[in-house]
């Protein structure tokens, strides 16, 4: 039968709790979604999707090769990160509409 125990997150969690490791885990978690909020309330997703979703549209744009793709993404500015999430993106979208059809 599921156990419900409830504690402030705030409260400091003594070694000997036998709960102590799913409640840092949900300490560990809480502190993520704050993170996540604030993230989310700043814009910085919004503006890092902006960066992101015109490089995935280039590369499943059958209009461009391969190696001029590359050259766009290398002239763009963009950091490693985004271009790897870009390539995600593109893969992703891809995926969905060879599922489609």
């Amino acid at each position: 039968m599921p156990e419900v125990h409830a504690w402030f997150v705030d409260d400091p969690i003594a070694d000997d709790d036998p709960l102590a490791p799913i409640k840092r885990r949900a300490a560990a978690l809480w502190t993520a979604a704050e993170v996540l909020e604030q993230a989310a309330r700043t814009g910085s997703v919004a503006a890092r999707a902006d960066r992101i979703d015109p490089a995935a549209a280039l590369t499943a744009d059958e209009a461009f090769t391969a190696d001029e793709v590359r050259g766009m993404w290398q002239a763009s500015g963009l950091s490693n990160d985004d271009l790897d999430a870009a390539a995600n993106v593109a893969l992703e979208l891809w995926t969905i509409e060879q599922r489609r059809r």
